[in-house]
C-alpha cells in the first residue's frame, strides 16, 4: 500500500479534506490574450523600392528604408482570459473550477472538460482520477499587464488567488 501522510508539513495552506485523498497533480493556469485592434497592411507600389533592413545604407547614403506598410485600426482593443486546468487525485475524484465568470469583466464563451478513465495504482487497491479542461472568457476590458495580472487559485490549498497576482511593478519595459 502507498503510504499517505498523516500530517502535512504546512497545515496552514493545504486543505485538510485532502489528507486522505491527496492531489498528485494540482495545476491551474490563466493566460491573458489581447488584440490591439490594429492590422498591418502593405503599401501599394511598383515593387522597385528598396527593401533594406533598418541600419543598412541606401544608394543616397541614408540608413532608414521607406515604410512598406501602414497600420490601420479596425476595432477597439479586445481581450480574453483562458483558464487551463489539470487535476489528478488519489482515492477521490478531483474538485474542478466552475466555469462561471469571477467578475463582471468576464463573459464565459466556451469550455471543455475531459475525464480520463480511473487508473488502478500499483497496490491494486488505490484508484487515481484525472480531469483536465479549458474555459475561455471574453473580457469587456482587456487585461494587458499595464496594471499587472490577477492570480490563479488552487482547489488543493487555501492560498488565495490574490497571493499569486503579478503586480504592475513586476512587468518591465524594454526586454521584448
Amino acid at each position: 500500500m502507498i503510504p499517505v501522510l498523516q500530517t502535512f508539513p504546512n497545515e496552514s495552506i493545504l486543505r485538510t479534506e485532502n489528507r486522505d485523498a491527496p492531489y498528485t497533480t494540482d495545476a491551474c493556469e490563466a493566460s491573458y490574450r489581447w488584440d490591439s485592434g490594429l492590422v498591418q497592411m502593405p503599401i501599394a507600389g511598383n515593387g522597385n523600392g528598396p527593401t533594406l533592413q533598418a541600419g543598412a545604407v541606401n544608394a543616397d547614403g541614408s540608413t532608414t528604408p521607406p515604410a512598406t506598410c501602414v497600420f490601420v485600426r479596425i476595432h477597439q482593443p479586445i481581450g480574453q482570459r483562458i483558464v487551463n486546468f489539470r487535476y489528478v487525485r488519489r482515492g477521490q475524484k478531483p474538485v474542478i473550477p466552475a466555469p462561471e465568470p469571477e467578475n463582471d469583466n468576464q463573459v464565459f464563451l466556451t469550455g471543455e472538460v475531459i475525464e480520463t478513465n480511473p487508473r488502478v495504482l500499483g497496490d491494486l487497491v488505490t484508484v487515481e482520477y484525472e480531469v483536465y479542461g479549458r474555459y475561455i472568457y471574453g473580457l469587456k476590458r482587456p487585461i494587458d499587464g499595464t496594471a499587472g495580472f490577477p492570480g490563479v487559485g488552487s482547489a488543493a490549498t487555501t492560498v488565495p488567488q490574490e497571493a499569486n497576482a503579478l503586480p504592475a511593478e513586476h512587468i518591465l519595459n524594454g526586454i521584448a
